[in-house]
């Protein structure tokens, strides 16, 4: 099993059974079963006929960024009712919360393993020693990017609205009922949690649910709940992770929460920004300017591939980068020009 965002390498091999977290990368070829599905975002390699695996490495990676714009872009059906309902979001509930456990298993081995070796055994890959604070760090930056945006951008929209501190607060409340807010599953590219599709389960089996229209109508249902279901999970986790009832946050915990969310943006997006240079090194100029000189080896690839100065996703990803300091800057305004 491969989960969503996953890639292969050329000859790649995986021995069943396997089970690769989300928007991960294999490359060579693996004959242990390997278990990973709660470390996304990473490398596993073969070296010497072992697997190996590098967590959270894809998650600065610039092919990341491209894939998660590309895929809705390529989605080009024209039907007004779609029968695959696909929520194609990077950062959500699922991969927030595999994020999460990755991260606490790979804290609680960096304390348990000695000084003296070099790695250990993880889901049947080596894992470096030396890359269990490093994976957990890329974890950690990307859940305080994506719980700290989703708050301030749902603060904003409610200060906004309601013009009033108090009332901006008390609509922070979720509309959602979830008993289990923080289990989520991906259904064909259907994000939803766990409890609603044990419950369509029972009402299938039941005969309640017993035609294709009915069913239908059910993943429709799941699919327009999804933004309430993810503010849910949101804020629970919200409060777990920094203990701050978002029902009551105070506007110094906001303004908090806008500078780490800074913090956390600009250090992925600067670690992203420095791998799209890579596409334009001296390795990806290889395939250039055939039996000529450097110097038109170089033309030939800057009239091909353009250069750092002019390529559109640079220099994309860099006013990104300008942009979330304005951002955050505007929320703080906002944030004190509200009355209580």
């Amino acid at each position: 099993m491969l989960e969503r965002g996953c890639k292969t390498g050329l000859f790649s091999y995986l021995l069943l059974e396997a089970h690769i977290g989300a928007f991960s990368v294999v490359i060579g070829k693996h004959y242990a079963n390997l278990d990973l599905a709660d470390l996304p975002f990473s490398y596993i390699l073969e070296e010497d006929g072992n697997s190996k695996i590098v967590p959270g490495m894809n998650l600065p990676a610039v092919g990341t960024v491209r894939d998660g714009e590309k895929w809705p872009k390529r989605d080009g059906r024209k039907a007004p009712k779609k029968r695959d309902l696909i929520i194609f979001d990077v950062f959500s509930p699922y991969t927030i919360e595999k994020m999460r456990r990755g991260r606490d298993e790979l804290l609680a081995l960096s304390e348990k393993v000695p000084r003296e070796k070099s790695f250990v055994m993880y889901g049947g890959a080596q894992l470096s020693r030396l890359l269990l604070k490093k994976g957990a760090k890329y974890y950690s930056l990307g859940i305080a990017r994506y719980l700290q945006e989703k708050v301030l951008d749902r603060v904003r929209e409610a200060l906004l609205k309601e013009k009033h501190w108090s009332a901006a607060i008390a609509s922070l409340n979720p509309s959602s009922m979830l008993e289990k807010p923080e289990e989520w599953t991906d259904v064909s590219g259907l994000l939803t949690p766990r409890e609603r599709l044990a419950a369509l389960e029972q009402r299938v089996a039941s005969g309640a649910c017993s035609s294709y229209d009915d069913l239908l109508a059910e993943f429709q249902a799941m699919y327009d709940s999804y933004r309430n279901d993810e503010w849910q999970y949101i804020y629970d986790v919200y409060a777990k992770e920094y203990g701050v009832q978002l029902n009551a946050v105070t506007r110094e915990q906001l303004l908090a929460a806008a500078d780490g969310w800074e913090d956390a943006a600009s250090s992925l997006q600067g670690m992203v920004t420095e791998d799209s240079k890579k596409e334009f090194g001296a390795f990806a100029r290889i395939g250039y300017g055939l039996d000529q000189t450097e110097e038109n080896l170089q033309k030939d690839f800057e009239a091909v591939r353009g250069t750092i100065e002019t390529n559109g996703v640079v220099q994309k990803l860099a006013a990104e980068g300008d942009a979330i300091r304005q951002r955050k800057e505007q929320f703080k305004h906002l944030l004190t020009s509200i009355t209580t």
